[in-house]
Parts: structure tokens; sequence; C-alpha cells
């Protein structure tokens, strides 16, 4: 393979190095254009595959095929004969003369492998007799069909650019070729990428006869996922009817709708998830589809509307995904979870279980049983594991999944309680008790709206009925009063109704409990769980075996799994929600522990015992209060220092760490609060090694370098008896670890933020200083766009603007800091002024380090006017 002129033509925008825009450059410039497809065709095509060392020419693509070039127009009207060994050797009007824009960049797909193999006999494309060729001879002949199996076929199809095969075809079925018989006894394993690479006897060397020439069917398809843990999602790549070239769809527009129309197409019943910004992987071919609008109805993506093919504004980080619903029913018996799906059936064998719910984006299964503890586990029945353990004495019945805030919430009928966590049973809350709810029985969420529901059952003087609060436990409300016998609940998402039973019967309603409609009259049954799809309804009850469907249409009635008995709940795959989002659904809401909706919004909740602080976004334990990420407590009690150890670890903590100075002034404020005389340990000490000190947490504290609020002539040591530092007052003092002080305990690590970074006001964050008062707000809590002020720079140092605005990237935050910056001292430097620096390093401080103020002149606080107005128009 011989290379000609290869660093003056390349090719771009491919999903392979043998196809692309065509870029050439001139030979006394490093600037790549692109040639224009006036009269480019396949000889012009030929030349330049051989430019590159590829054999010959396959396709010309034309209108951009491979994306719009942003250089220069190099070249148009090329006339080659096809002979010529360089394309600048062809007739051309010349460099730079072209009537064309880059709408029609030319671009070219060239030979490779690919090119030498073929299907022939049928007209399809993706069938036919398999023929080869030698890398030095354009004569064809075919395959002989001896141990080719569905392996060797894989690999023929993908060297064709088909995703993978469905058939091998023995005894001529395509019909008996002419030419020489090239390869026998193929024995692939089905990874290789070229059917030349498998093992063979040797070209030409066979015992067959013509009526041996195999064949191959390769699927066709012309849409696919890819880069999923599952065939049912991934990244959508379709394919134009003429190329097997794979691309990608953009994800602009490309809604529920579209994605239905993606999934049918693959065979699902419909589609559960978009998944945007390239969420399994970006692609690396064309970008094919953009602004796709489905009526949802379609049976074909390129039915719907979209500009045109390559058409579109995008990136391969647009690239949109789905995850296809996979139908399927879960059923819980009494001793066994079972899932059926296309008539597979997968059994866990947990103890006694009551209730269960899907995940359906980690395939998790979660449920119930007799001792109140919540597991999980994989849907193929790995990995189980318990995340939340009992609580003594309870009677837990359901438990449902808020998949829009990523929390788990369950009933207890004999506590009286309905409870939440979150997904994986971190910060376990109990939102309703006694006093608000009775004997609750079943359970619904609607994350839409925000709202939860659940059946009561008969206590006391209270009746059965049907109840509604918000899902943070807010404005609870009786909908539907005097049932008989309440059950279970449901909601239809689709036509916005709730399903419950009532003295073994079903009835729906609209979602404030009217409209009241019965659905199945009682059989003797009493219902034990509920689903309703867009067609039907199921339910399971005591009497009777098997899963009974009912029709929302035709009403019939029918018993699925007629096999089992005994049955505790039901989850129908296509019942539940699909890419439902809320305000928790974005990183928790903004909320530290818990994020619960409610119809305005959502509230933001701490586990039991523990308080929402003032931000109302943060957590601590009940009589802790928190700065910067960290919760503290100053308690009043004396204690030795290794005893205030021993308290603050049995609260999860450490003797609190002021590292930092705003730190240290929060917890003498903090401990002033309780005591202003007396001594409070904290968390430093050199017990370990003489004159070492170290934090709580290990980290060294050299009393040297980093910043510390020692007394004057402390740590003293005191002949080597004081290894443990107070607060003395207002700073720091040694003193015998062994004395009984008061202490203050801490439960996380503040967040401390390196030179040149911002700490948000929520203190779970820094972010470059450059960012702060910037416009955009880059802090959850919008701190970093607060008391934002320009300032002036004095008129000696060589800005372009005297205003700045504070802090900058450096995180100086005072004109005294900025005075004195080694940046601005060079900057003044008579080596500087002189020009003796980089070109470019005046506008790097003016506008990097240093960036001009950008609030509006309504809005020009603290700031000084030059007598050049028009310079500093931003302040």
């Amino acid at each position: 393979m011989v290379l000609l002129d290869p660093s003056k033509i390349r090719l771009v925008g491919g999903s392979g190095q043998n196809e692309g825009r065509v870029e050439v450059r001139p030979a006394d410039s490093f600037t790549w254009g692109t040639v224009c497809q006036d009269h480019f065709d396949m000889r012009d095509v030929d030349v330049v595959c051989r430019m590159l060392g590829y054999p010959s020419a396959q396709h010309v693509r034309n209108v951009a095929y491979f994306g719009q070039g942003n250089g220069p127009i190099y070249m148009d009207d090329l006339r080659c004969d096809g002979n010529e060994t360089s394309l600048f050797h062809c007739s051309y009007p010349g460099w730079g003369i072209h009537d064309c824009d880059h709408h029609q960049d030319a671009g070219v797909v060239c030979s490779t492998n690919s090119s030498r193999i073929r299907l022939v006999g049928e007209s399809g494309g993706n069938e036919g007799r398999v023929e080869v060729r030698p890398a030095d001879s354009y004569r064809w002949g075919p395959v002989c069909h001896n141990n080719f199996d569905l392996k060797d076929a894989e690999v023929a199809c993908r060297m064709l650019g088909f995703p993978n095969a469905k058939q091998v075809l023995h005894s001529a079925f395509f019909d008996q070729a002419t030419g020489p018989i090239y390869m026998d006894d193929l024995r692939c394993d089905g990874t290789e990428s070229s059917l030349f690479d498998c093992p063979y006897r040797g070209w030409r060397v066979h015992d067959c006869d013509y009526w041996n020439d195999v064949g191959v069917v390769c699927d066709y398809s012309r849409i696919r996922l890819t880069g999923g843990s599952s065939q049912n999602k991934g990244r959508v790549e379709v394919r134009p009817a003429d190329s097997f070239t794979w691309g990608t769809v953009c994800q602009d527009q490309f809604d529920m709708s579209d994605a239905d129309v993606v999934c049918r197409m693959l065979g699902y019943s419909s589609a559960r998830q978009i998944k945007n910004d390239a969420f399994f992987g970006s692609g690396r071919g064309p970008i094919y589809m953009d602004d796709v609008q489905c009526n949802g109805n379609e049976n074909s993506l390129f039915n719907c509307s979209y500009p045109g093919w390559t058409i579109n504004d995008c990136a391969h980080d647009q690239d949109v995904g789905v995850v296809c619903d996979e139908s399927f029913l879960l059923v819980q018996q009494t001793m066994r979870y079972q899932g059926y799906q296309d008539e597979s059936k997968i059994t866990i064998s947990p103890s006694l279980a009551y209730s269960l719910d899907y995940d359906p984006m980690t395939e998790f299964v979660y449920w119930l049983d007799e001792d109140d503890v919540i597991q999980r586990t994989h849907r193929e029945g790995s990995g189980t594991e318990t995340i939340i353990e009992s609580s003594g004495y309870s009677y837990g019945l359901v438990i449902r999944l808020d998949l829009a805030g990523e929390n788990l919430y369950w009933t207890d009928y004999y506590k009286h309680t309905i409870s939440v966590a979150r997904k994986d049973g971190s910060f376990t809350r109990t939102l309703l008790t006694s006093t608000v709810i009775e004997n609750p029985l079943g359970l619904a969420l609607d994350p839409r709206n925000g709202f939860m529901y659940w059946a009561s059952g008969e206590w006391g003087s209270y009746k059965p009925r049907i109840d509604r609060a918000a899902m943070d436990g807010s404005n609870p409300t009786t909908i539907i009063s005097s049932l008989t016998e309440a059950g279970v609940i449901t909601i239809d998402y689709k036509e916005n109704r709730l399903y419950y039973s009532d003295d073994n019967s079903i009835y729906s309603s609209d979602m404030v409990g009217n409209d009241v409609q019965l659905v199945m009259a009682g059989d003797g049954g009493n219902v034990r769980g509920i689903a309703v799809d867009d067609n039907y309804v199921y339910w399971i009850h005591s009497w009777t075996v098997g899963i009974q469907r009912l029709s929302k249409t035709s009403m019939n009635q029918t018993a699925l799994s007629e096999d089992l008995d005994d049955l505790n709940d039901i989850y129908v795959s296509t019942a539940s929600l699909s890419n439902v989002t809320n305000a928790c659904s974005l990183s928790n809401g903004g909320c530290q522990e818990l994020c619960l909706a409610h119809p305005e919004g959502k509230t933001c909740a701490c586990r039991d015992t523990w308080d929402l602080q003032e931000d109302g976004v943060t957590c601590c334990p009940s009589g802790y209060t928190i700065y910067h990420a960290a919760c503290f407590k100053a308690y009043n009690r004396y204690k030795t220092y290794n005893q205030a150890r021993q308290v603050c670890a049995a609260d999860g903590g450490l003797l609190a760490m002021p590292k930092d100075k705003d730190v240290d002034s929060f917890l003498r404020s903090l401990k002033n609060a309780v005591d202003e005389i007396s001594r409070f340990w904290f968390g430093l000490s050199d017990q370990n090694d003489e004159g070492e000190w170290e934090w709580e947490d290990g980290t060294p504290h050299d009393i040297l370098t980093d910043w510390s609020n020692w007394q004057l002539g402390e740590p003293n040591d005191n002949d080597g008896g004081e290894d443990c530092a107070n607060y003395y007052g207002s700073d720091w003092n040694d003193a015998p670890c062994s004395s009984e002080y008061k202490f203050i305990c801490q439960l996380k690590e503040a967040i401390s933020c390196s030179l040149g970074y911002y700490r948000c006001g929520h203190g779970h964050a820094c972010i470059l200083s450059w960012k702060r008062c910037d416009g955009v707000t880059d802090c959850t809590d919008g701190s970093d766009e607060e008391g934002c002020v320009c300032q002036s720079i004095p008129g000696n140092y060589h800005l372009d603007s005297r205003l700045a605005m504070l802090p900058n990237q450096l995180g100086q935050t005072t004109l005294g800091e900025i005075q004195n910056s080694s940046v601005l001292e060079l900057l003044n430097t008579s080596d500087v002024i002189s020009g003796k620096h980089h070109p470019e390093f005046k506008n790097f401080v003016s506008a990097v380090i240093f960036p001009r103020c950008n609030v509006s002149k309504e809005d020009k606080t603290n700031c000084s006017l030059s007598q050049d107005a028009d310079n500093i128009l931003h302040c």
C-alpha cells in the first residue's frame, strides 16, 4: 500500500478511517479546507482513495454527508481521468476558486476489506451467495459450505456493515457461482473483524464443487441500540437504506412519542425512558437525524418528520438513547417471589413476603417480608441485600418506589405509620403516625403531582376509607369514606384514575375521589394486589389461583399463570411511570438527605431524630448546628479529652476541628453561647508524638506554617505535660489531656476550599473563584451570585479595564491582595512595558485573571467611574 501526498489530504467526520469529508491543504499552508461536490464523481474518488492508500473507491457522498467543514473551500469542478496519482494533478479552476458553500462539501467512502466480500443472487442486499476476492485481484469467487456456521456468517455480515447474521444457507441455495472457489473449512469464533482473519485451508485449497457454495442472510435492520447493559436500552443508531454506515440521532425535540416508535421498530411494546446527553456513550459516525417529530403511531422512525439525512446542528455529546419496555409481570407468593417474562420464570425464596416493587432503571426488585425487613435483588435473582432492618414488633404490608425522587415508601399496619427512605435504605423517616393514620393497607404514589394515596382499615371509631396527602406527609385528607372493607390501591397514570378494592370488588375514581365506577363485582375473593396499564386491569386474590386480567375495552376477563396460588402482590411493567420527573429529580432537589415532593414543588427532610437546619437544605442531629456542611455541638458538661472523644464518637463524629479562620470563628461563637468563660476541648493533640500535632481525622497540623489561632507563647507543652488543644477564651491553648473541660463535637468535615476557589454558602461545594459573580448560578443555593460588587483597580496597573469583579480567579477578594499580586507586579515591570513578554499576556491578565465587572449600570455597587466612560459600561 503506497501513500501519496498523505499530508495534504485527509478524510474527516466518518465512522472509520476509510470514509469522511474530503479535506485538502496547499503546500504552503497548514489550514485545511474542503472540496466542492460540483462534477465530483467516482473517477475523482478513485484518485482520493489511492492517495490515502486504499485500493479503490466505493461511494461518493455529497451534500455535506459527513458534516460541513468550517475552513476555506479550496477546490471545485474537479475533473480527474481516474488514473492520476494525486488529486492536485487533476483539472480544476484553481485554489480557492468556487461557487459553493459548505453544505456542498464532498465526501468519499474508500474500499477496505469489506469491499472484498459481497452477497450475490438476491436483490435484497442483505442475503445471497458469499463471494470474496484476493487483495490483489478483482475476480470474485464463492466460499465452500464445509464447517461454515453462524459464527462465520456473523463475521461475513459484520464485514458488510450488518449488525449480525440471521441464517446460513447451504448447497448453493442462491445458485452456483462461476469463479474460483477461494475458501473452504472456515472456522471463525465469531469475534473476528474479517473473514480473512479466520482459520481456513488457504486460498483456492478446497475439496468442494459449486453446489457446495454457501449463502447467508444478514440482519437488514436499519435501527439498533448500542452501548447499553441489556438489549432493551442503548444509544439509538440508524443507517440510510443505501448505506451500511451507522450513525446517531440527535436529542433535539426527541420525546416519548419518538422513543415509542423506535422501541416498536425493535419489537418492544413501548418506550420507558429517554436518555439524553450521550448517556450510553458518544457515537462516532455521522449524525443522521435531528429534530425528529413523530406523533407516536408511525411504524418507522423514518416515516416521522425530520429535516433530512445528516442535517443537524448537534454534536455527539447530544446523541439520544432510549430504554424500551420489556413487558413482564412480577408476582409475590407467600413464600417466594417469581418473575415471568417471555415464558421464563425466575424464583427467589425469601421468608414470608407481603409486597414488592420494581425499579426498571437499576433492574432491582424490592420486597418487604414478614419481619418488616426490606430487601432488594437484581431481577435475575443475584445480589440480594437487606436495605432496611426491622425496628421491632411491626407488620409491614406495602412498599412502593418513588422513581422520580428515588425514594422508597412503606406502610406498617400495627404501628399505624407510613415511612420513607432513600432507595438504598438510608435516611429513614416516619412521615405519618396514628394521629392521622390508622391501619394503613394499600399505598400508591403519584410523583408527577406530589401526592400519595393509601387505604385505611377499620380502627376504633374510624371506618375504612381512602386518604391522600402530599408525599412529604403534609395536608392529609380523606377523599373516599364509608367503605366496607378497604384493601389495595393503585393509579392508572394514563387515564389519571385511582383503582382500589372494597368488599371483594374493584372500583375506580378520579384522583380526588369523585366519579366512582364499579370495575369488577365481588366474586368471593379478598383482593391482595392490583395493577393497571393502558389496556388491562390485573389483580390477584385469596380464593382464586393465578392472575386475573380484565380488558378495559371489551371487559373480557381471563386468567394468567394458573399454576400459581397464594399470591400477595403484583407488578406489571407496562403499568409503571416512564421518564417521570419532579422537583426532586435533579441533584436530589438540592437536599442533603431526603427530597420529598408535594404539589407546589418539594420539601427537604431529614432522618428521624435529625433536624432540618435554617437553610432548609441540610440536616444535623437534634442539638447540633450546621456550618459549612458540618454539624457542630458544644457540650455543657465536663470530660477529659479522651472521654470527650468517646461522646463525639457515640454521636457518629469527632472532636471539632477548626482548620480555618471561618470555622474557628463559628466554634468560638458556639461555645460562647454555652459558656463564655469555661475551656472547651477541640480535636487537636500531639499525644502520639510529642511536637507533632494532629487533627482528630489524622491529618497533620504544622504550627509554623498552617493557619492557627494559638495564643502567644502556645503551645508550650509545660515540660511535656500538655498534649491536647482547647479554647482558652478566644485563643487556642494546650493543656493536660486528663483535665476536665467542656467540649465541641463535629459530625462531618467542614469543607475547606483551596486558593482560587470559592466555598458555596451551603458549604457542600467549592467552585472556581472566577465563576463567582459571572451572572451564572453555579452553587445550588445561589450564593455565588450574591453580594457581587465592582472594585476599582488603581490606575498604575496597566489593565484595559480599571474595574474588576472580586473575588477573581486567584481568589483575591480585596484591593490590598490585588496590590500585592505577583501577576500585576510582573505586568508592571519595565520588561513587560517594553514588550518583552508574551503578546497575549496582558489580555490574559485583563480578561481572565481580573475579569471585567458585568453588573448592569443600574446596579453599579461600589464602582469608581473613570474618565474613560466607554471603557466601563460593563459596570
